[in-house]
């Protein structure tokens, strides 16, 4: 009943997917895919970042997994920049770590977003 309901909001709403025995598969913009699983009369809904795609490159993982990843990045650039400023007294790694800053909050903004406002539309039409 849910498989069905939701197929016909995918088709309504022209997206991508692809179907297989657990459940649904749809591709959103830059390489993020939802899955969406039925079982028992419960719907499953997971994120995935997959192939090429700008928070992780080439590493396929869920948002979750991605922010910890980041994190991690972010305490390496931190660390960098701190130390290149206190041994040259030069800002090399300032305008990266500024850079690094901004790529991960638009992109981030972005997939969260799109996650979300995917999953939240398609509860709705399932309710």
């Amino acid at each position: 009943m849910d498989k069905e309901k939701a197929i016909l909001f995918l088709e309504k709403y022209n997206y991508d997917f692809s179907e297989n025995n657990k459940g649904i598969i749809v591709k959103l913009d830059f390489s993020l895919h939802i899955e969406i699983n039925f079982d028992n009369n419960k719907v499953f809904i997971k994120d995935k970042l997959v192939s090429w795609n700008f928070l992780t490159g080439l590493v396929e993982m869920s948002l979750k997994n991605a922010y910890i990843s980041i994190f991690a990045g972010l305490i390496l650039v931190t660390v960098m920049t701190l130390i290149s400023n206190q041994i040259n007294g030069v800002f090399y790694f300032t305008p990266f770590f500024f850079l690094y800053i901004t790529w991960i909050l638009i992109f981030s903004c972005f997939y969260v977003v799109k996650s979300e406002g995917f999953k939240t539309r398609l509860i709705n039409y399932l309710k």
